[in-house]
């Protein structure tokens, strides 16, 4: 989410985006034969444009009420995704998601190793304020990113080798958090089937 703009903008901007998935939520809720699990909310958390207070409320809000829209179509999980970029400390970021797992929505947090922004030791650090099983970490689960991305301003990548793909789908939460993987058109049997 991209929040260098006006506090009305922004908020149509957010609305545009439940409506969508509201609106999705309904079409999967009435499909026949399908129960899905839990509602993904399609938008991400940066640590850049979140970090003052005053800027958090507006994406709080919004949280808030869809979780609650969300739930009043199907009472499952509803989840959103964050990811980290150095912009915040490691413990400004847990209380960040601290703040959004209190609207009800779970945060899954991405492991940054695709983007490589940040060392791997930085990036253990912001996953284990964020998603860590030794603490009571606010995170519900970590992304492993199956990608190498691309240099310049436009999103490119790649998968990441295979051997190092076959690591990260071995890897399991030592106190069943959500282990997830970004994303299936990276993994190996979908060599030339998907594109990327």
């Amino acid at each position: 989410m991209h929040q260098k703009q006006s506090s009305a903008a922004l908020e149509s901007y957010l609305n545009r985006l439940l409506a969508a998935d509201l609106q999705q939520a309904r079409l999967w809720s009435a499909a026949p034969g399908v129960t899905p699990d839990g509602w993904y909310i399609s938008a991400e958390i940066d640590d850049l444009n979140w970090r003052s207070e005053a800027a958090r409320q507006p994406l709080l809000t919004w949280l808030n009420n869809a979780q609650r829209l969300i739930s009043d179509v199907s009472a499952k999980p509803v989840y959103i995704s964050s990811f980290f970029a150095g912009n915040m400390s490691p413990d400004g970021y847990r209380q960040l998601l601290e703040q959004v797992k209190a609207t009800g929505v779970n945060v899954w947090v991405q492991d940054g190793s695709g983007v490589d922004k940040l060392t791997a030791e930085q990036r253990e650090r912001y996953l284990q304020a964020s998603a860590d099983c030794q603490s009571p970490a606010p995170a519900s689960g970590i992304v492993y990113e199956l990608f190498v991305a691309g240099k310049g301003k436009t999103f490119t990548a790649k998968p990441k080798p295979d051997a190092e793909i076959a690591s990260l789908l071995a890897k399991r939460s030592s106190c069943g958090k959500d282990t997830l993987y970004f994303s299936l058109r990276y993994l190996p049997v979908a060599h030339g089937i998907l594109e990327y």
